[in-house]
């Protein structure tokens, strides 16, 4: 039983793996002594366990500990195993005061009779990806709390070169601060040694193309292919870049606000603004074109009319010259 909400249930669920993990390792801090993990901790990520052997570990008694904490993760409880889910959902009224069981899981139907037995019965507990201006309070926060200065500017690029992702930025933070060696993080060390994530590399092929830099667009797409990024994967990236550029112009000249741009189309507002500003180096015909392209460009190369590489590179070249 956690300590500090007087609950044994909890479920947490969301897109934001990050906190997630965070919010996972408290509880486990505060319930399993260093040491007696193997005793007193269950953790089941197998897509396929046996349900059997998860009541089996609630009900097992801790050892040398007050609790045994048992723990599932993205094992669709709420999907492909929806009937398991129900079983649990049967049985949590069942667990023993000394075990504490944790569900994880990224897509959950709040309809479902187990979300409602653990609202009854325990916590359900929603993490989503923070406000922009959170996000960055996050980021300067992290560095300070790391003895570190970074200012808010350099900490916007670090989040755009990470795409926005919190579990890229903790990993960047250790190779900024060790690069810098106590001084307050620069632009140009955030350029010299951040791995930019593959969002962020087609964001910038995607913005060569709008501005028609072909040679700029190309070496992006050769770095990317010498990264051993997949031709198909990197098509599949450009596809939805165009679409979501299509899409944001379209809801802008509509005068929607960012917030509602995003809500509809299931981004985060910051994002919104980087599409928009790339529509304007389209027109609308241009980009259904684009979009028609990468559907005939896929099709060549599945049914093997054309090399993976070459096939992508062609469709870079045309639309950086139309």
């Amino acid at each position: 039983m956690s300590k500090d909400t007087g609950k044994n249930i909890f479920l947490f669920h969301g897109s934001e793996n990050y906190l997630i993990k965070q919010k996972e390792c408290e509880l486990t801090e505060r319930l399993i002594p260093p040491g007696t993990e193997q005793m007193n901790l269950s953790v089941f990520e197998e897509k396929g366990f046996a349900i059997e052997n998860l009541f089996y570990a609630t009900e097992s008694l801790p050892f040398f500990n007050d609790h045994r904490l048992v723990i599932t993760k993205n094992a669709d409880f709420f999907g492909t195993r929806k009937l398991d889910g129900d079983a649990i959902a049967a049985y949590l009224q069942d667990i023993p005061q000394t075990t504490t069981l944790l569900i994880i899981e990224s897509e959950i139907d709040k309809r479902a009779r187990l979300f409602k037995k653990i609202s009854e019965f325990g916590l359900a507990q929603e993490f989503v990806p923070l406000q922009e201006k959170d996000l960055l309070q996050w980021v300067v926060g992290l560095f300070k709390q790391k003895g570190t200065v970074i200012s808010p500017g350099v900490a916007t690029q670090l989040l755009r070169t990470a795409s926005y992702s919190m579990e890229a930025v903790c990993s960047e933070a250790e190779k900024l601060i060790s690069y810098c060696r106590g001084n307050p993080i620069t632009a140009d060390a955030v350029n010299a040694i951040c791995t930019k994530s593959v969002e962020s590399r087609i964001f910038e092929l995607t913005g060569a193309i709008g501005s028609k830099r072909a040679d700029e667009a190309l070496q992006l797409y050769h770095n990317m292919i010498s990264l051993k990024e997949s031709p198909l994967m990197i098509l599949a990236m450009i596809a939805r870049q165009f679409r979501l550029i299509l899409q944001c112009g379209v809801l802008a000249r509509q005068r929607k606000s960012n917030d509602e741009i995003a809500a509809a189309l299931k981004i985060r507002p910051f994002a919104v603004r980087e599409y928009t500003a790339q529509s304007r180096n389209f027109t609308s015909s241009t980009l259904i074109q684009a979009l028609r392209d990468c559907l005939t460009t896929d099709v060549n190369i599945k049914t093997g009319q054309m090399a993976d590489q070459l096939a992508v590179e062609m469709l870079i070249v045309k639309h950086c010259i139309v």
